[in-house]
């Protein structure tokens, strides 16, 4: 009780116990400056600068609740300055109060509708409290009043979280074009809808801005793994260009090969009809597996392709029996680069594998990229002979000869042609002695004498 001149006395009023409760404070003890205000609203109710202190000094106590409902209480006290509401909102937040909070957000809104950043922090708070469609209508309505790029970003990652990528991509695209701090999650968000919607070139496109234009941004975000698995995707569809090429380089070639042996099929035919003879003259073996001449194939050099090249991985597959996997490097390899020596090394691993009409087809293609090769030719004739009829290749082995005439081999080869193919001993007698006369020190020198004394006169 405060004692007034000439022994009066009086009840404290409201400048008495604010100036009693700021002492109180001054010493360091909020929770006596508030007992007093208290006490004095339990008395007189309803005065704004005790309500505000006794606020403000319940959130100095770590007490948001009570000190809320002091903030709403200012709040009602002024009914066309609904600001104190805020303050009542940060209150409630902090005591965990959401659904209070947000009505208190509500309540603002009422008398200021106008307040763009209240509704953006009602969305925050809803979006936080997983409260989507309050989220939604609250960004909205900050999107018609000022658009800016927050609301139109967090817009994008609601719809995107409701399974709309529709709007979602419709949001995003509009935060973009409102320049801001938010960019860098824009496009997080973008590839993340285009990951969702198995877009990886877009995604690809996006991670490739971000770390332009945003170094680390990725790095450190929930998108860190994309960069690796998009370059891993992009990996696997490299890897089935380079086999479709292949495979389609092989089809062509196949093509080809097939288009040729319909041709040999109607050239023999032809023969046989012109001739009227199908038999086996003597000298000549009507088993086409006896009656090939094995031409000596000529080793072609080889580059040695790089280590972990897929050359050299498919060489150390056929290396080690592994069928399957070398056809397959091979044919990856095919379509990495154009090459007559890998197309000739290919048809050498067909006939190892047993596949004749595959090594012709790759024969044909290796000739066709290098036919003044010598060595190609030869591997050409090796399979010509198993795919070909006998009068057909003889006809392969007299334009062979003709394309390399100081081919000692090719000679030796069409003299045992024109031989055992068609029993021209004339010709064969000629080819021989040629042979000899080119090559009188080559390996199979005595065995080409002793062919050419058999041959009758």
């Amino acid at each position: 009780m405060v004692t007034l001149l000439g022994g009066c006395s009086r009840e404290p009023d409201a400048p008495d116990v604010l100036a009693q409760a700021a002492l109180a404070a001054e010493r360091g003890s909020p929770r006596e400056a508030a007992d007093i205000l208290e006490e004095f609203e339990e008395r007189k109710p309803g005065n704004p600068e005790v309500i505000e202190q006794l606020a403000f000094y319940h959130t100095q106590l770590g007490d948001p609740l009570m000190a809320s409902m002091y903030f709403v209480r200012l709040a009602e006290l002024h009914p066309d300055d609904p600001s104190f509401l805020l303050y009542a909102v940060q209150s409630l937040v902090e005591a965990g109060d959401t659904n209070g909070a947000l009505l208190g957000y509500e309540r603002y809104l009422q008398v200021r509708p106008q307040d763009t950043g209240v509704w953006i922090a009602l969305g925050d708070l809803a979006a936080r409290s997983g409260q989507v469609e309050t989220a939604i209508g609250a960004y909205s309505r900050a999107m018609e009043q000022r658009p800016s790029g927050q609301p139109a970003l967090r817009l994008g990652q609601l719809y995107f979280s409701r399974g709309n990528p529709a709007l979602a991509e419709q949001w995003f695209a509009a935060a973009l074009q409102l320049d801001g701090p938010h960019v860098p999650e824009v496009l997080l968000g973008q590839a993340e809808l285009a990951l969702r919607q198995n877009q990886p070139e877009a995604a690809e496109a996006i991670v490739r801005r971000l770390q332009a234009d945003f170094p680390g941004v990725i790095e450190e975000s929930r998108l860190k793994d994309v960069p690796a698995q998009l370059a891993a995707w992009r990996a696997r569809q490299e890897e089935a260009r380079i086999a479709m090429e292949a495979l389609r380089a092989q089809q062509q070639a196949q093509a080809a090969a097939e288009a040729e042996a319909a041709r040999i099929a109607a050239e023999q035919a032809a023969i046989e009809s012109a001739t009227g003879d199908t038999e086996v003259g003597p000298g000549r073996l009507d088993d086409k597996e006896e009656a090939v001449v094995r031409v000596e194939r000529q080793q072609a050099r080889q580059q040695q392709p790089p280590p972990g090249s897929t050359l050299a991985l498919a060489r150390q597959a056929r290396e080690r029996g592994d069928v399957e996997e070398a056809a397959r490097l091979y044919r990856r390899a095919l379509g990495e680069r154009v090459s007559a020596e890998l197309w000739n090394e290919y048809s050498v691993f067909s006939m190892e594998i047993g596949q004749p009409q595959q090594a012709f087809a790759a024969s044909l293609e290796a000739m066709r990229l290098d036919p003044q090769s010598l060595p190609y030719a030869m591997q050409y004739l090796n399979v010509a002979q198993e795919v070909q009829s006998p009068p057909r290749f003889l006809q392969e082995l007299v334009q062979m000869r003709d394309r390399f005439p100081a081919s000692p081999d090719l000679t030796l080869a069409l003299a045992r042609a024109y031989w055992r193919i068609s029993n021209n001993s004339r010709n064969a007698r000629l080819l021989y002695d040629e042979f000899q006369q080119m090559a009188p020190a080559h390996p199979q020198a005595a065995q080409a004498r002793a062919e050419r004394a058999q041959l009758p006169e």
